[in-house]
């Protein structure tokens, strides 16, 4: 199986991967490994595991939303019409 690498994508609404795959041979046969684990998804973590770690939501967006919120309010202390507004509005 032949694929183009993946890219990551941010969106208004969260982060993607993308993955292309352009030729698909044939199916894989893989011996199972008796090893299970359940995932689980929800706010506080972004995921635990069946083993009790856990990994922390990375809040992406409150964090943009917070440095966007901060940025607009140094916008608005500038002069209209000067160099710096329009340096800081980019």
């Amino acid at each position: 199986m032949s694929s183009s690498p993946g890219s990551v994508v941010c969106r208004a609404d969260g982060y993607y991967c993308q993955f292309c795959i352009i030729d698909q041979e044939g199916i894989e046969k893989r011996e199972p490994t008796g090893k299970t684990i359940g995932l689980d998804v929800w706010l506080p973590h972004f995921y635990t595991d069946s083993e009790g770690q856990t990994v922390d939501n990375p809040r992406h967006l409150r964090k943009s939303e917070k440095a966007l919120k901060r940025l607009n309010r140094r916008l608005s202390r500038t002069k209209k019409e000067s160099k710096n507004r329009a340096s800081s509005r980019n």
